[in-house]
């Protein structure tokens, strides 16, 4: 084969990846479509928002009085909200797929958590069963402890166990449960 052959070939076969590489950008183009304007975006996503729910300070405090949650889910069920109030020593406490975020709102208490729960089981002590996913034990060994007052914040992730102790009643706290966090991609990262 000539050297100017084998030249015509290089050349042929070179243009044809490169048509092709232009025909196949070309053509991802087409298959997708145009960017949403950021005002298209916005107002599909208002669109699709769950309404706006204001809870009174007289109607959280009737619910902490009442010992009534307010379950409120939040956005495809990933969250809910709820009011939670201790009058004595509770329960250890695992989440399997839920992290707990705590705000105290009254009283005082000491919560225990890590170490290892005795007697984890899937149902209370008065004998209901509990939710999927829940798991309560008699105490934890070997936690670390610390005290909690009003105005205090706590992030319980999900697998790790935890109880309150020395309750200060009325222990009122509320209470963001946040479903399944290891798998919606966590939080974005803040300095």
């Amino acid at each position: 084969m000539s050297a100017e052959k084998l030249r015509t070939i290089c050349s042929v076969g070179m243009m044809s990846a490169i048509a092709f590489t232009a025909l196949a950008i070309a053509s991802t183009g087409r298959v997708h479509a145009a960017p949403q304007s950021m005002e298209d975006r916005v107002a599909k996503d208002q669109s699709q928002a769950a309404p706006v729910k204001i809870y009174t300070k007289a109607q959280v405090d009737g619910q902490f009085e009442n010992n009534k949650l307010i379950l409120e889910p939040g956005h495809n069920g990933q969250f809910f909200v709820e009011t939670s109030r201790r009058l004595k020593d509770g329960e250890a406490e695992l989440h399997e797929d839920e992290t707990d975020v705590f705000y105290v709102v009254k009283g005082a208490s000491t919560l225990v958590y890590g170490g290892k729960m005795t007697d984890p089981g899937t149902t209370m002590v008065n004998g209901n069963s509990l939710p999927p996913g829940q798991i309560h034990g008699k105490t934890i060994i070997g936690g670390q402890s610390v005290r909690l007052n009003v105005g205090d914040f706590v992030v319980i992730p999900s697998g790790q166990p935890h109880m309150f102790t020395e309750v200060q009643a009325p222990f009122w706290y509320l209470v963001v449960k946040v479903r399944n966090p290891g798998k919606l991609g966590g939080a974005p990262k803040v300095n």
